[in-house]
């Protein structure tokens, strides 16, 4: 399933000498009380720290593996044709909520790309001004349906989702059933899109525990603010947060502006 800590390449953050914050005298703001449900949250705190064995046991020497291998130039060729395969995606999501407006921004950057840019590999759309935004059923339920998140979910070896946007993920496979032709393209990314996902789920990872007195909670905080559910005070600072590609740089561009 989609995340939006989702998605990016370390800025060396991690390492820094800055303190972690003292933990705040309350648990979460007024706002956050009434967005974040995490009756799980024991379990959810022990899966979290289950996932992080997984990725030091596991992800963490592949990667290691495919940044040695792989020069940055490579690596961010790779993460564009995935941004491009999901501005089609996203696309198509929206023209099946009558978003097309929103919709034709979408396709425009997935044919900009898909041509100019030789199969995604060059983000040329940046030219134009059309920033990569991700968009799925999970946040279609929240814009057109009024669905709130629901209960917060940590899923072993995946992270951080809300059971909003589990029915989302479920709802996006049913619709492929009638898109066979979306299903098979999209389907030829999973792989490389599962790797790069694990690619900056460490990252967020390394940056939560360097800098964060409590990383279960700033993790949730910053599940929260990607996916929207946590109201903005600038949409644009949003916006260019999530085109920004270091799940580190925008862990601390959140809570900079909080």
């Amino acid at each position: 399933m989609k995340r939006n800590i989702i998605f990016f390449w370390a800025l060396g953050l991690a390492g820094c000498t800055t303190p972690p914050p003292a933990p705040s005298s309350s648990q979460n703001s007024p706002q956050e009380e009434q967005i974040i449900h995490d009756p799980l949250e024991e379990v959810n705190r022990k899966i979290f720290s289950f996932n992080q064995v997984v990725q030091d046991l596991f992800w963490t020497p592949l990667i290691n593996v495919y940044q040695t291998m792989f020069p940055p130039f490579l690596r961010k060729g790779v993460y564009n044709i995935i941004s491009t395969a999901n501005s089609l995606s996203s696309g198509i999501t929206r023209c099946l909520f009558a978003d097309f407006h929103q919709g034709q921004e979408h396709f425009v950057r997935f044919l900009l790309n898909a041509s100019l840019g030789v199969g995604g590999w060059v983000d040329v759309s940046e030219e134009f001004s059309l920033k990569p935004q991700q968009y799925d059923f999970g946040k279609a339920l929240e814009e057109k349906g009024g669905v709130g998140p629901g209960i917060f979910l940590n899923i072993p070896f995946l992270g951080p989702t809300t059971s909003r946007d589990i029915l989302g993920t479920l709802l996006s496979g049913a619709a492929s059933f009638f898109f066979p032709f979306h299903w098979l393209f999209y389907s030829s990314f999973s792989a490389m899109d599962l790797f790069h996902q694990q690619i900056h789920y460490q990252d967020a990872l390394d940056y939560l525990n360097s800098n964060f007195y409590d990383p279960y909670r700033t993790m949730r905080q910053t599940y929260y603010q990607l996916r929207g559910d946590l109201k903005k005070e600038n949409e644009d600072f949003y916006q260019d947060l999530e085109a920004s590609i270091s799940p580190s740089e925008k862990i601390e561009k959140i809570h900079k502006k909080k």
